[in-house]
């Protein structure tokens, strides 16, 4: 994890979509946060809200056009004043972090565990096998 991609102290994972390369989790920060279900505040735009579902384990923000992300695709910076919203609300709001928390570990458990992202790797090299 580098340094603009590790989580602050209060348990709040704040990443932009220029920061990721893919939405899987060696590279997109957000995914990192669901792990220890962490509380993300993202930009609303691919391949961050792929991963972040605004409201369920993590909260989107509007976003503006920024060059490309390491991948190439297309980034985008958060609105300032937007992002300092979402971090007062998360910060003042205990309530909202549980929820969001407990959104991110059933995501993490369920549809996003591990055993699904192996099944998909092991049918691709299925695929791809002679």
């Amino acid at each position: 994890m580098n340094a603009e991609s590790r989580p602050i102290r209060s348990g709040i994972v704040v990443a932009t979509n220029k920061m990721a390369a893919t939405p899987l989790i060696e590279s997109n920060p957000s995914s990192h946060a669901l792990v220890p279900a962490m509380n993300i505040i993202t930009n609303a735009v691919a391949p961050m809200d792929e991963i972040t579902l605004d409201g369920v384990n993590g909260l989107t923000v509007a976003s503006r056009p920024d060059g490309e992300a390491r991948s190439g695709i297309p980034a985008h910076s958060f609105d300032t004043e937007a992002m300092a919203a979402a971090i007062d609300r998360l910060a003042s709001e205990e309530e909202l972090r549980t929820k969001l928390a407990d959104g991110a570990a059933k995501l993490r458990d369920g549809e996003r565990a591990w055993e699904h992202t192996i099944r998909g790797f092991d049918s691709l090299l299925e695929m791809a096998a002679p």
